[in-house]
């Protein structure tokens, strides 16, 4: 795609490179959205930016409201950014925005169905009573690759290396599969600081120089960490099993036999509640989630109205009152809550100091030290009511 001018006023035009072509797909987005002014002509790069999530603004007016209009100083910021002085960053940025932004997706029926055959690894085994399926997308079913030495001292092979990635960013390998057949391999998740992110993603696999079969053909099944690019409607889902005479007699038996203990499990079942669903935060100056393999940050309201906050975050501003982020309505204390958590400074031996977290009415959640340390900071912290 490329953009090219307005329209008419407060729109921008994102278009078919082709102009000439009839059928090319014409996409108008607000200036309010985008941060493109009415003069300024967006490059696929900054189209791209706006899509990852990134809003452009000119960075004279500190509230980023701005448009930029090809005079002064170009900036982005997370479009999940709402505080009234938002974070500018002044290089085009080819990453996807902070926590909480879910990409753009473009979704389109083609003027012929195409109809394409999903395989699947294993299979499904019904049991009696209640069956339930889930539907996971963004899987890659073997993909061919071929390992290389990882070159790293441990006299290994490597699967998705920076040299050879796979078609797609991993989020994590499934199975490695020597001539269509499982193979042992040993499984890893980078970390978030990898220069390989990028290009590879998080999952890959080792195996040792002598296990390793150079004549062979590896393919690999893998979640993707894009799998917003790759997953569409669920239009149907069929399953078949088949019946006997037999199995029809004892079925029907056994519901006969067992009547009162299945409507005492079905009014179990309706009068059981949904569980709270833990939700992630937008954090704030700087911080951010401590380690991918570690329990989320996020925060949750039970059936007691009791809310309940986890996670381990680092590397964010500690002076004096530090915002680490901000609750929702219906999340919040009536009045300010004050209890106390753990930072320490990442170091071996670590330094560790007691600090004060505070949850005011209006839902920013506080950090109150002047010794605290950035290394890591605890946010499990004492369950609250939600009174507003």
């Amino acid at each position: 795609m490329q953009g090219t001018p307005p329209n008419s006023a407060d729109q921008q035009v994102l278009l078919d490179s082709t102009d000439s072509n009839p059928n090319s797909v014409l996409i108008t987005v607000s200036n309010a959205d985008s941060g493109w002014g009415d003069s300024f002509n967006p490059s696929p790069e900054e189209i791209k930016a706006y899509f990852n999530g990134w809003r452009m603004c000119d960075t004279s007016d500190p509230t980023g409201k701005t448009p930029y209009n090809n005079s002064g100083t170009r900036g982005w910021y997370w479009v999940t950014d709402k505080d009234i002085n938002p974070f500018f960053t002044f290089v085009l940025p080819t990453q996807q925005a902070g926590k909480g932004w879910k990409p753009y997706k473009l979704q389109y029926q083609l003027s012929t169905p195409i109809v394409e055959e999903i395989a699947v690894e294993g299979g499904i085994t019904f049991h009696e009573g209640l069956n339930q399926v889930e539907i996971g997308n963004g899987m890659i079913v073997r993909e061919r690759t071929k390992p290389v030495d990882a070159a790293d001292g441990t006299n290994r092979y490597i699967l998705n290396s920076a040299a050879i990635p796979m078609k797609y960013r991993v989020n994590s390998i499934v199975a490695v599969y020597k001539n269509e057949k499982d193979d042992s391999w040993e499984k890893y998740l980078r970390p978030s600081t990898s220069p390989v992110l990028p290009t590879a993603g998080y999952g890959y696999a080792k195996k040792p120089f002598g296990a390793y079969d150079q004549s062979a053909v590896y393919t690999v099944t893998y979640l993707a960490f894009d799998a917003y690019a790759l997953t569409g409607n669920v239009l149907s889902v069929q399953g078949e099993y088949e019946g006997k005479l037999k199995t029809v007699i004892h079925t029907l038996a056994m519901n006969q036999a067992n009547m009162a203990t299945r409507i005492s499990v079905l009014e179990n079942t309706k009068a059981r509640k949904v569980q709270g669903q833990w939700i992630t935060p937008t954090l704030l100056n700087g911080w951010s989630q401590y380690n991918i393999d570690l329990v989320p940050t996020g925060y949750m309201r039970d059936d007691f109205n009791l809310v309940h906050i986890r996670g381990l975050i680092k590397g964010g501003t500690t002076a004096g009152v530090t915002d680490l982020f901000k609750l929702p309505s219906g999340y919040r204390p009536k009045a300010f809550f004050n209890t106390v958590s753990f930072c320490n400074n990442d170091a071996s031996p670590p330094a560790v100091s007691v600090v004060q977290i505070n949850i005011s009415p209006d839902g920013t959640v506080r950090l109150y030290s002047t010794a605290a340390y950035n290394g890591s900071l605890s946010l499990d912290i004492t369950p609250f009511l939600a009174e507003q």
